[in-house]
């Protein structure tokens, strides 16, 4: 995943794959129904690192995290009404036999507020990201990286920058 040049998808290639994706995604009104949907969907390893707009995912049943956390955001604000889906970068360090291991990961964060919590769709997984009272988004990031956070960037629903670092960002307190 490279940080350093915009990947964000830029618009639809067609109206075909605009008006598909939208009538597939047209009776998702749940959590549940998500889940359901993302069933036939195959992780693969991107070569190119090229973000894949959501009617991409869609069609071609294939996703890595960044293209699976697009595709979900796009479906939490457009079709359950969620406001603020964050998608979000972190790259980090963490220990894989013994050695200190860089890796990035993209996933998809928004507030549940019925369970006062934050939730996050990580490939095909739904979970409690972090709880705002005990918790918060750096932490968040931390937990997946304990030894040490190098980059985070958080997009808005229109893939707008609202929030990033790209320098060393340390160890967990």
């Amino acid at each position: 995943m490279c940080f350093y040049k915009d990947k964000w998808p830029k618009g639809w290639k067609t109206d075909d794959e605009y008006l598909d994706y939208f009538t597939a995604t047209a009776g998702i009104k749940t959590i549940a129904d998500i889940k359901e949907f993302i069933k036939p969907f195959t992780r693969k390893e991107d070569i190119k690192d090229h973000w894949q707009a959501p009617h991409e995912t869609y069609h071609k049943k294939t996703y890595d995290c960044e293209d699976m956390a697009i595709m979900i955001q796009d479906i939490l604000h457009r079709c359950l009404g969620i406001e603020n889906p964050w998608f979000i970068i972190y790259g980090g360090y963490y220990l894989k036999e013994g050695k200190r291991t860089y890796s990035e990961h993209a996933v998809c964060i928004f507030e549940n507020s019925m369970q006062m919590s934050y939730y996050e769709f990580t490939n095909k997984t739904y979970r409690e990201a972090y709880n705002p009272m005990t918790n918060n988004i750096m932490l968040y990031g931390y937990k997946h990286y304990p030894e040490g956070l190098k980059y985070y960037e958080r997009r808005n629903t229109q893939g707008k920058i609202v929030d990033k670092k790209r320098a060393w960002i340390g160890y967990i307190k």
